[in-house]
């Protein structure tokens, strides 16, 4: 039997705590890309938005990587978050990180969302369908209360990855 190893003894075969923030730090940017695509299946997103971050890594990314803070003109489009993403982790996530990311996000947007709907009686019951919770997801829906921050262009990692 293999000993134990202690939770903070980095080594093969484990991630740094530096390495899970930014993939967890992607994966949350994963996550607000996929509002660009309201109505779709998560494999669908997965697919849609691997191909356009290939696009834009190997086009525009190309004049856009030097930059220190996102440029204007993308402000407010999905070219924001993928370059977002792209400072992060310079390196395109798979299909399958894609939608583990979604399915991840929707969990938690879904645990954020059910106390929102019962204490504004959206929800008349505990049994509420996972259906319509995710339905008011993708639909983004505002619902009273606070809401979350939209991304900013100044956004700053500490670190990059680069691959």
């Amino acid at each position: 039997m293999k000993p134990i190893r202690h939770p903070l003894v980095f080594g093969p075969g484990h991630r740094t705590r530096q390495t899970e923030l930014l993939i967890s730090e992607r994966d949350n940017l994963l996550v607000e890309a996929a509002r660009f695509y309201p109505g779709l299946s998560d494999r669908e997103i997965a697919k849609r938005l691997r191909d356009a971050l290939l696009v834009y890594r190997n086009g525009r990314w190309l004049r856009d990587a030097n930059e220190q803070t996102c440029p204007l003109q993308h402000r407010g489009k999905l070219l924001q978050v993928m370059w977002m993403i792209l400072k992060t982790i310079d390196a395109i996530p798979g299909d399958r990180t894609i939608r583990a990311a979604l399915a991840r996000g929707t969990a938690a947007a879904v645990r954020r969302i059910r106390p929102l709907l019962r204490r504004n009686s959206i929800a008349p019951s505990d049994n509420a369908s996972e259906d319509n919770l995710q339905w008011l997801i993708v639909r983004g829906s505002k619902l009273p209360g606070p809401q979350p921050e939209e991304p900013s262009c100044a956004h700053q990692p500490e670190t990059r990855i680069r691959n």
